[in-house]
């Protein structure tokens, strides 16, 4: 992806759509206590405002390593060559595949652009030769990718070994990541919570709040992580706003900068599955 300095969507997508051109919750309640104790310290379930919710969000998530995460990134100069892209992930967990399907509307307009300009026609519309499916195995390797349009040799669904495609990067946030992340902005007293709200149908509490630049350089991990969602270091104040539902999962984090606007949905957390493509479904370029 071009958005600048911002590469949410990675350069697998490139790298493999330019070559198409070429080639045609705990679960039980807490024991009540037998009497009550003035000197202890409350329990993380016992905890109010903004240290409960992420307490019960650091709970809900802490073995969470399958989920489904829409990410999308718009850079906030809308004259970028690359001005948007967007990656669905299906993560499944550390021993299986997932699969990325990653979108960037401008290159299928280049793409297309190319081929006219050559004479070739792949039969395929610009939206077409923006997207890309890939499988992305446990063990590493060259990446499976999705031949629904039919655009590469062999006659199969899926083929392996396109040139020059890599396995695209892994998400830019997984749920766990999440807690920690406000914990630490909570206690720099960059966020607040909010009132609870309606978002993308679900009943949510709002964690919201903005750092300046060097506030943000001044973090400890926190700072790894919200480069790691805008894709690149801090330019201008971070601004984010968080949703988190009744049991403490993240529903949807929106954050920007002076460059980039990125929004992440989070969906099936813990019921994330997909079956992969069987061997003889795979053509090896």
């Amino acid at each position: 992806m071009q958005i600048p300095r911002k590469p949410l969507a990675s350069t697998a997508l490139a790298a493999a759509l330019v070559p198409l051109s070429a080639c045609g919750g705990t679960d039980g309640a807490p024991e009540e206590s037998s009497g009550p104790t003035a000197t202890a310290d409350p329990s993380p379930t016992e905890k109010s405002g903004l240290p409960g919710l992420i307490d019960t969000l650091a709970e809900s998530t802490a073995e969470t390593d399958n989920f489904t995460l829409d990410a999308e990134a718009a850079a906030v100069d809308s004259e970028a060559a690359m001005s948007s892209a967007s990656n669905t992930y299906e993560v499944q967990g550390p021993d299986l595949p997932d699969r990325v399907t990653a979108t960037m509307p401008a290159l299928g307009e280049l793409i297309l652009q190319s081929l006219q300009m050559t004479g070739r026609d792949a039969g395929l519309s610009a939206e077409e030769l923006s997207s890309v499916t890939m499988i992305v195995e446990p063990d590493g390797g060259s990446p499976i990718i999705s031949n629904s349009h039919g655009a590469f040799p062999g006659g199969t669904e899926w083929v392996r070994g396109l040139e020059g495609a890599e396995a695209p990067a892994p998400p830019p946030l997984a749920p766990g990541e999440l807690a920690p992340l406000l914990e630490e902005l909570a206690d720099e007293d960059l966020i607040t919570q909010e009132d609870a709200e309606k978002v993308d149908g679900t009943t949510a509490t709002l964690v919201e709040g903005e750092a300046k630049q060097a506030e943000v350089e001044d973090l400890g991990q926190a700072r790894e992580t919200v480069e790691g969602i805008l894709g690149g270091p801090a330019a201008g104040p971070v601004a984010f706003a968080v949703w988190i539902d009744e049991e403490g999962l993240p529903v949807r984090l929106e954050t920007s900068d002076d460059d980039v606007e990125v929004q992440l949905a989070f969906s099936d957390i813990g019921s994330t599955s997909f079956e992969a493509p069987e061997p003889g479904e795979v053509h090896r370029l």
